[in-house]
């Protein structure tokens, strides 16, 4: 296992809300933004009231009955940690990584394949170097890890 610390600044970030109770099923809504193609996303932290929408489309959401909102990154860690893992996929990815995401969020648990396999065994077995990821919250000194 390897640990390394990401640093998140502490300046305030401008997302898009609404309350988690007027939305019974994110599919219809994370449809709408794929056929859009818009670069928005939504996320809605495990024990949160509000979802969140961010993205440099995020604006294209109010009226869906989002609403702008400030905060602080210490305040949102699941957020934060989906943030973490989203540019650690999209850098993977770019760098030649097949990357899969899990199917039941909010697990943000990762798995990274490189598309070009090891041969083995007399070319018979190919083997795929992959990496299981996980952002998380160290709370024992309130530090994303």
């Amino acid at each position: 296992m390897n640990l390394f610390p990401v640093d998140i600044p502490e300046e305030n970030i401008e997302l898009v809300a609404r309350l988690r109770s007027e939305i019974l099923d994110f599919r219809p809504l994370r449809d709408k933004i794929e056929e859009s193609e818009w670069q928005t996303w939504v996320y809605a932290s495990p024990g949160s009231n509000e979802a969140y929408g961010y993205g440099p489309d995020k604006e294209k959401l109010i009226p869906s009955g989002f609403h702008h909102v400030t905060k602080k990154p210490s305040d949102l860690p699941h957020l934060i940690c989906r943030l973490i893992a989203e540019g650690l996929m999209g850098y993977l990815g770019s760098k030649g990584y097949d990357t899969f995401w899990p199917k039941r969020p909010p697990k943000v648990r990762l798995r990274v394949l490189n598309k070009i396999p090891q041969e083995v065994c007399g070319r018979r077995v190919r083997l795929y170097r992959g990496f299981d990821l996980r952002p998380f919250l160290d709370r024992s000194t309130d530090e994303q890890v």
